[in-house]
C-alpha cells in the first residue's frame, strides 16, 4: 500500500494471539525471564519476543521455501519427510493457531526448484509452482474447502517458470488480474506476465530488453528485476508504445542472491559489497545505502529481506533478524532478537511492520516475532480498547449501525481486496471480495448473535486497510 495506517496503536493483522499466549510460552523467549507478562519493558516495541506458533504442526520444508500470511492464516511449504502432506501447502490457522493441515491433501507438490517466494495469495486464492512440469497451480476456498487448478494448461502457453520463480509479483488493477513472473523463451529467461484467470494468456513484457536473471518485484514504475549485467532494470509501461526496458541511472551491481522487495514507494536490493540499497521512486532518490555502519545481509545463504510501512527486516551473517526504520530521512538499525535465527534458503513476511513470520534455523518450524506493543491483537481486545482505521486511499462505510437485520457496506478503493467479518473470539463467519473502484453490498444479519462483529477490509497483499466495528441489536 502506499500509505500508512492513520492509528497505529492498533495491531492489525500481525501473528499474535498475545492475550492467550501463557507467562510459561513467553518465558521462554523473554529476554528477561523475570519479566513476566507483560514484560518489564515500557511496551515501547523496544523488545521483540519470538515463539512458534504451533509445536505440533509439521517442520517446514528446509531450502527454496516460503511462509507467507494472509486470510488470518499462515501459509508453508510441508518439509516432513515421514508425514503424508509431505511437499503439500500447509496452513496454521485458528484464534490462537492452534489447528493446521494441508489445503487439500491430494492437491500437487510444491516444486523444490522454483523461487523462494513459491507461495502468493489473490482474490482468495494461493498460487504455487508445481513440482511437475513447473506448472502454476491455485488453490480457492469454496464451500467444500481448497480446490486445486491449472492456471494454463496448455502446451503452448504453459507457464514453465525458471529456477529463479515467478516472483511473487501480482498486478491486480484489472478485473481479471495479472501475474508476473520469469519466464524461459527459446532459452533465454525474460520478464513476462499471465493474464487471466478466464483466458490466461502468456508473454513477454520486452522480449527485446535485457533479461531476467533474478528475482523480480511489482513497484510503482512498473516491474523491477535484475539484468543479464546484474544491474537492476525496469520493465515500464507506456500508453502509447506498451513495454519497455529502463536502465536505472549508474547503479552498482546486485549480489548474485540479492532478494528484491517494495514498499512505500521504495524498491530495495543488496549489492555486490553486501550494502542494502534504495530507489525512492517518491523523490528520485537512486542507489541510496539505507545505512552504510549497520550490519551486513547473509547473501551467501540466499535469506530474505522484506519490507513494509517504512521499515525493512533482513537476515544478518549471523543469522538473526536485524530490522532498518526509516525516520526524518534516517535510516537506524536494531537486531530485533537475541537468538531467533532463521533457515538458509527460506523467505520471511513482515506484515503491517508489526509482526514477521519466518523458519527457524534449527528447528524448521514457523516462528512469530513480534513487540510488546503490538501483542495485543484486536482479535481478542476489550471492546473498550477497539479502533477504528482506515487508510488514506480507501473509502469505507457501513450502516446502519447498531443493525437489527441488514446493513449496508459501502467502499470506494484504488484496488480490490476481501471483506472479512469476525466474531470477538477470532472467528472468521464471513468472507467475500471487492473490486477496484466502487462497491456496494447489502448484508444480511439477522442469524447473527447479537453482539459485537470486527469487520476489515485486506488487500490482494494481505495488509489490513481497514477496519471497524459492527454492533448486532
Amino acid at each position: 500500500m502506499k500509505s500508512l495506517l492513520k492509528n497505529s496503536q492498533l495491531g492489525s493483522q500481525v501473528l499474535i494471539g498475545a492475550l492467550l499466549f501463557s507467562s510459561t510460552i513467553l518465558a521462554q523467549v523473554d529476554p528477561d525471564p523475570g519479566g513476566g507478562f507483560p514484560p518489564a519493558d515500557p511496551c515501547d516495541g523496544s523488545i521483540w519476543y519470538d515463539r512458534v506458533l504451533n509445536e505440533n504442526a509439521p517442520t517446514a520444508r528446509s531450502g527454496f521455501t516460503g511462509v507467507k500470511y494472509g486470510f488470518q492464516k499462515v501459509f508453508y511449504v510441508n518439509g516432513d519427510h515421514t508425514h503424508s502432506d509431505f511437499g503439500r501447502l500447509m496452513n496454521i490457522y485458528g484464534a490462537t493457531y492452534q489447528n493446521y493441515g494441508a489445503l487439500n491433501g491430494n492437491s500437487t507438490k510444491v516444486s523444490r526448484y522454483s523461487s523462494p517466494s513459491d507461495v502468493i495469495m489473490v482474490n482468495g486464492s494461493v498460487y504455487f509452482i508445481s513440482e511437475s512440469g513447473y506448472r502454476l497451480h491455485s488453490l480457492t476456498w469454496g464451500p467444500s474447502g481448497w480446490v486445486e487448478s491449472v492456471v494454463n494448461n496448455s502446451s503452448n502457453a504453459s507457464p514453465n517458470a525458471t529456477t529463479t520463480g515467478f516472483g511473487g509479483c501480482f498486478d491486480v488493477n484489472d478485473a481479471n488480474g495479472r501475474i508476473y513472473y520469469n519466464h524461459t523463451w527459446s532459452g533465454s529467461t525474460e520478464v513476462s506476465a499471465i493474464d487471466g484467470p478466464y483466458a490466461w494468456q502468456v508473454s513477454a513484457l520486452d522480449a527485446s530488453g535485457s533479461n531476467s536473471t533474478g528475482e523480480i518485484v511489482k513497484g510503482g514504475w512498473g516491474i523491477y528485476y535484475r539484468g543479464d549485467d546484474f544491474k537492476l532494470k525496469l520493465k515500464a509501461w507506456d500508453s502509447g508504445s506498451g513495454w519497455y526496458t529502463a536502465s536505472l541511472g549508474n547503479g552498482p551491481e546486485l549480489a548474485y542472491w540479492s532478494p528484491l522487495t517494495y514498499a512505500s514507494g521504495r524498491v530495495f536490493y543488496i549489492d555486490v559489497n553486501d550494502k542494502i540499497r534504495y530507489i525512492d521512486e517518491n523523490t528520485g532518490t537512486t542507489h541510496a545505502v539505507l545505512n552504510a555502519s549497520a550490519p551486513s545481509p547473509y547473501t551467501t545463504g540466499r535469506s530474505d529481506m522484506v519490507a513494509s510501512n517504512n521499515k525493512l527486516v533482513y537476515v544478518g551473517t549471523d543469522h538473526r533478524i536485524h530490522m532498518m526504520t526509516y525516520n526524518a530521512g534516517v535510516w537506524t538499525h536494531k537486531l530485533l532478537h537475541p537468538t531467533a535465527q532463521v533457515r538458509d534458503d527460506t523467505k520471511m513476511d513482515f506484515i503491517d511492520g508489526r509482526g514477521i513470520v519466518y523458519v527457524g534455523r534449527y528447528d524448521s518450524k514457523i516462528h512469530e516475532l513480534f513487540t510488546c506493543e503490538d501483542a495485543i491483537s484486536f482479535k481478542k481486545a476489550p471492546e473498550s480498547t477497539l479502533q477504528e482505521e482506515t487508510i488514506e486511499l480507501v473509502s469505507f462505510t457501513m450502516y446502519p449501525n447498531p443493525a437489527m437485520d441488514n446493513v449496508k457496506i459501502a467502499i470506494e478503493s484504488d484496488e480490490p481486496g476481501t471483506i472479512l467479518i469476525q466474531n470477538m473470539t477470532g472467528q472468521t463467519i464471513y468472507q467475500t471480495n471487492f473490486g477496484e473502484g466502487n462497491y456496494t453490498e447489502t448484508l444480511d444479519i439477522n442469524d447473527y448473535v447479537k453482539g459485537i462483529y470486527i469487520v476489515k477490509l485486506v488487500s490482494q497483499s494481505g495488509e489490513q486497510i481497514a477496519i471497524k466495528k459492527l454492533v448486532k441489536n
